[in-house]
C-alpha cells in the first residue's frame, strides 16, 4: 500500500518521516527553543499564552525548555500592520520579553506564528471558538495533559509540524526569524533530517522565500505569488498574482522554458518568509514610522520581496498605474521604494556586500491543510475517510490506524448501540445513541443520537434526544442540543454559547461571505442573528470561558 502511495505522491515517504521527525524532536528535548505567537488582541494574547504553555511540553520540548512568547499585534492605534510590519513589530516585542528572562536569541531560529485576521469565511466556527479561527479544533483528541485528552487547534498543528524546518535552517547556519504566516498546517515532501550534521550552507544568508515547483494553472496563477530563482537558489525576481498567459509570459521572458504540451513548472510563493537578525535589525530602523503609524500595512508578498529584488533603476521606472495593489501600498507610504533602497545601502555599509537572498523549494507536493474556507475544512476532516496517500497523511497526523474492520469502518475509543449501522466510516472518541445509519462519514469527539449521516462530518457535537440528520457534504462543528437537526447538502451548523443564551448558526459552503453587505452584516439562512453581531457579542469572551458555558450547555442537554 506506502509502495502505491509513493507512485501516486512524489514525497510522501517524505512527508510521513517528517511527521515522525517533528514527533521525535520534542521527545528528544531538540525541538526549536524559541516560539512567538502574534493575534490581534490583548484578550487573545493572553489566552494564546495559557493555551500553549499548557500544550507546551507535548508539542515541543518534553523538558518545557521550549520559550512561548504571546504576543499582540496592535500597538497604539495602530490595529493592522501586515505580515512584514508585524514581524517587525513582533521582533521588537520578542527581543524585550526574551532579554528579560536572559535568553540569546542569537544562536537560534525563532518560529513566528502569525495569527492575524477576523477569520470571517469561516462563520460562525470563527465566532464559536470566540472569534479565534485558528483555535478551530482541527484533531481529534490525542494528547493527553492531566489526565485528560485534548484535541489540537489549527495554529498548534501548524507550528508543531514546522518545527523540522526550523531545525533545518538552524542545522545549516541560519539564524533569524522564520514567519509561519498563518494556520494552515504544510509539512514539506522532502527529506528534512538532519542527522547532526552541520554543513553551515545557509550561513550568512539574509532571507529565505519557501516555494513549491509546480505547474502553472488558470486557477493558481490568480491565486498565488510567483517566484524566479536560478540554479544556486539565489532569488532573482518575485512576480505578483495575475491571470495565467501574463504570469507565464513573464516567466519565459526570465528565462522558464515552456513544454512541449504549453505547461510551465515554476517556483509557487509559500506563506513563510526567514529574515536574519542583522537584516531585521536595519527594517526596524528604516521602517520605524510604519511600524507605529495608524493605517500603515504591509505584507511581505509580493511589493516587499519584489521591491528588495529589483535595482534603482527599476524601482524609479515601476508601472504603478499597471498595478493596484502597488498603488495602494504607495498611498499608505509613499516613499516605499525610497524606504526599500535605504535597506540594501544600509545593509552594504555594515556589512560590505549585498544582501543573499535564497528560495528554500519545499517539495513539489507539500501536505498542505487548510480550514480557511469552509470547502478545505470539509476536505481536510473527510480526507481521515480516504484510502488515498492524503488520507493515509491525514491518520498519521492524528495517530489513528489504517487497518478497517470488516464493514470498511476505522473505530476508535467509541460506543455505539446495536440499532446504529456504520459503514465505511471512521469513529474517534464518540459516542452514538439509538439507531440509524452511518455511511461514508467522519465523527470525532462527539455524542450524537439517531443518526442518518451520508459522506458528511460531526467534529466536537453533542446532539442528544432528537434526529441527527445530515447530507453529502455537510457537517456540524461545536453544535450542542437536544432537537433535530437537520442539514441538506453543503450545509453547516454550530452552537453560539452567548452569555445567557444558546443559539445554532447555519450557512452554506458556498456562501460568499466576502460579500459582507449581504452575507455577512445581514441574518441568513433564518439564521437569529448575523455573523456580525455574533461576532462582536463573542469579541472578549476567553477560552476557560468558552469552556465554562460548553460544559454548561453540554449538561443541559443531557438532562
Amino acid at each position: 500500500m506506502l509502495e502505491k502511495y509513493e507512485n501516486e505522491y512524489t514525497g510522501f515517504s517524505s512527508v510521513l518521516k517528517n511527521i515522525k521527525l517533528a514527533q521525535d524532536l520534542g521527545s528528544l528535548n531538540e525541538s526549536l527553543r524559541i516560539l512567538a505567537v502574534v493575534s490581534g488582541s490583548e484578550v487573545d494574547k493572553k489566552n494564546w499564552e495559557y493555551r500553549l504553555q499548557k500544550t507546551n511540553r507535548y508539542l515541543f520540548n518534553k523538558n518545557g525548555s521550549t520559550h512561548i512568547v504571546s504576543l499582540q499585534e496592535k500597538i497604539g492605534e495602530k490595529i493592522r500592520a501586515g505580515n512584514f510590519l508585524g514581524t517587525l513589530l513582533a521582533y521588537q516585542k520578542m527581543k524585550e520579553k526574551t532579554r528579560n528572562r536572559h535568553i540569546d536569541i542569537r544562536e537560534h531560529v525563532c518560529l513566528f506564528g502569525m495569527m492575524i485576521g477576523r477569520g470571517e469565511r469561516m462563520s460562525p466556527f470563527t465566532q464559536i471558538e470566540g472569534d479565534r479561527k485558528p483555535a478551530i479544533k482541527v484533531s481529534s483528541a490525542h494528547i493527553k495533559i492531566a489526565k485528560t485528552m485534548f484535541p489540537l487547534t489549527a495554529i498548534e498543528e501548524a507550528l508543531y509540524y514546522f518545527v523540522p524546518v526550523v531545525r533545518y535552517l538552524e542545522s545549516r547556519g541560519f539564524r533569524g526569524v522564520l514567519n509561519k504566516w498563518g494556520d494552515e498546517t504544510e509539512i514539506p515532501s522532502i527529506d528534512l533530517s538532519f542527522h547532526g550534521r552541520k554543513e553551515e550552507t545557509l550561513k550568512g544568508c539574509d532571507l529565505i522565500k519557501f516555494v513549491s515547483v509546480v505547474k502553472v494553472t488558470e486557477v493558481l496563477a490568480e491565486q498565488k505569488d510567483w517566484v524566479f530563482y536560478d540554479n544556486e537558489n539565489n532569488m532573482l525576481a518575485q512576480l505578483p498574482r495575475n491571470k495565467m498567459e501574463v504570469i507565464i509570459n513573464e516567466l519565459s521572458t526570465l528565462g522558464i522554458p515552456v513544454h512541449e504540451d504549453g505547461s510551465v513548472y515554476a517556483g509557487l510563493s509559500l506563506g513563510p518568509v526567514a529574515i536574519s537578525y542583522p537584516v531585521l535589525e536595519i527594517l526596524c530602523d528604516i521602517f520605524e514610522d510604519e511600524m507605529v503609524k495608524k493605517g500603515v500595512h504591509i505584507d511581505f508578498d509580493p511589493y516587499f520581496l519584489m521591491a528588495l529584488l529589483m535595482n534603482e533603476s527599476s524601482m524609479d521606472n515601476v508601472d504603478v498605474e499597471a498595478d493596484k495593489g502597488l498603488k495602494e501600498l504607495l498611498k499608505l507610504v509613499p516613499d516605499f521604494f525610497q524606504k526599500v533602497k535605504a535597506v540594501k545601502q544600509e545593509f552594504e555599509r555594515r556589512y560590505r556586500r549585498k544582501l543573499r537572498i535564497k528560495v528554500f523549494d519545499l517539495g513539489s507536493n507539500v501536505y498542505w491543510a487548510d480550514i480557511g474556507q469552509h470547502a478545505a475544512m470539509r476536505e481536510k476532516f473527510l480526507s481521515l475517510n480516504e484510502d488515498t496517500p492524503k488520507g493515509y497523511i491525514a491518520r498519521t497526523l492524528e495517530k489513528l490506524p489504517h487497518t478497517r474492520d470488516n464493514n470498511g469502518n476505522i473505530i476508535v475509543n467509541s460506543e455505539w448501540e446495536p440499532g446504529i449501522n456504520i459503514k465505511n466510516s471512521v469513529i474517534v472518541n464518540s459516542r452514538l445513541r439509538g439507531r440509524g445509519t452511518i455511511t461514508d462519514s467522519v465523527v470525532k469527539d462527539s455524542e450524537i443520537s439517531n443518526p442518518e449521516l451520508d459522506r458528511c462530518f460531526i467534529v466536537l457535537s453533542v446532539r442528544t434526544g432528537g434526529k441527527t440528520l445530515l447530507s453529502e457534504d455537510s457537517g456540524i462543528y461545536g453544535s450542542i442540543g437536544d432537537k433535530d437537526i437537520v442539514l441538506k447538502e453543503k450545509m453547516r451548523s454550530g452552537t453560539l454559547l452567548l452569555e445567557d443564551d444558546a443559539c445554532d448558526l447555519m450557512i452554506q459552503e458556498e456562501t460568499n461571505l466576502r460579500d459582507r453587505e449581504n452575507n455577512y452584516n445581514k441574518p441568513i439562512h433564518k439564521n437569529p442573528l448575523s455573523f456580525k453581531e455574533a461576532f462582536d457579542r463573542m469579541f472578549g469572551v476567553s477560552m476557560n470561558e468558552l469552556e465554562k458555558r460548553r460544559l454548561k450547555r453540554i449538561n443541559e442537554v443531557r438532562r
